[in-house]
């Protein structure tokens, strides 16, 4: 099973509140966020986005370039409907796989890349190498990276896929 399909049957078997890796406010993201000092009009990625609450918290705050990107279409299907039904339609939605993006060139450079969800889940070099290649051509230089992984005590399996854990000094050997 590929990754998009086992991030759809995901969504689609498990209501939002109740998948693992919701959270109902993104505070700890929201609060590095507001540190930056971003204009609301800076161009911000969430990758991994899903059913996630950072893109509505974000409108809330009065950001307004934003972009939702995830491998599940069926969960950017359910994100975007909530976005509309609060009356909101400027957020870019894209399906798209970050470890070898096809449309997300389309929307770059980005001011911020935020990632919660899917670092952890690049357990081959490819996959890494892939994803670091795409975080350096889609954020704009000077921007910033936004990256939450699963500690080396953390979980090493999520969602029933194995996960690769990470300190602060691998972290940043990782990124250079």
């Amino acid at each position: 099973m590929d990754f998009q399909e086992h991030w759809n049957n995901a969504y689609l078997r498990t209501e939002r509140e109740k998948l693992g890796w919701f959270e109902t406010d993104p505070e700890p993201s929201l609060s590095l966020i507001n540190s930056l000092n971003l204009s609301a009009s800076a161009s911000v990625l969430d990758v991994g986005s899903g059913t996630g609450s950072l893109i509505p918290a974000l409108l809330k705050k009065g950001f307004r370039n934003l972009t939702a990107t995830d491998i599940s279409d069926i969960a950017l299907q359910q994100a975007e409907q909530l976005i509309k039904d609060a009356g909101d339609y400027t957020v870019k939605f894209v399906r798209d796989d970050i470890t070898n993006p096809v449309s997300l060139s389309e929307y770059a450079p980005f001011d911020l890349w935020h990632d919660r969800t899917v670092l952890h889940f690049m357990t081959t070099e490819q996959q890494r190498m892939g994803y670091l290649s795409s975080l350096d051509s889609l954020l704009v230089k000077g921007g910033y990276a936004l990256i939450a992984v699963f500690a080396p005590d953390g979980a090493k399996k999520c969602s029933g896929l194995d996960t690769r854990n990470y300190d602060t000094p691998m972290l940043q050997e990782l990124l250079g």
